[in-house]
């Protein structure tokens, strides 16, 4: 019989038990049983996938029918998911050349709108100038 473990506690190689609606916590192939998994996570494949002995399954998939086993063939670290949320954490970190220009120009540009906002202000007493200023509305004729 066997126990349940963390996803950091398998290794390759393991023989591991996935229900019915448990997400698989490694990359690995299908030993025994078949069922249908939902990839949507990895894949945005809307349709669930059919997995059967010698298919290979991914870490992230979502098991919607019937228990069968696999073995893993890398850490969960190591796997398709892991290497998915890395991509998204260092994307998220870095900024587009032409991301970090914008936000070097903004420390100058939001005073400078500003300013020519109070002088557009200033000299007309028209709120309209000062729309027209801050988010290019029209002036009427």
């Amino acid at each position: 019989m066997g126990r349940d473990i963390g996803a950091d506690a398998v290794r390759p190689g393991d023989l591991l038990l996935v229900r019915p609606g448990e997400m698989l916590p490694c990359d690995g192939t299908v030993q025994e049983g078949r069922s249908h998994l939902d990839v949507s996570r990895l894949t945005g494949e809307p349709l669930p996938a059919l997995v059967e002995p010698g298919s290979g399954v991914r870490s992230g998939s979502l098991n919607l029918e019937s228990p069968f086993t696999f073995v893993s063939t890398a850490p969960a670290a190591e796997s398709q998911y892991a290497r998915i949320v890395q991509l998204v954490r260092s994307a998220e970190a870095s900024k587009a050349p032409l991301q970090r220009v914008a936000d070097r120009y903004a420390v100058l540009f939001t005073p400078l709108t500003l300013v020519v906002c109070a002088l557009a202000w200033g000299a007309s007493q028209d709120p309209l100038r000062v729309l027209a200023v801050l988010g290019g509305h029209p002036l009427p004729p």
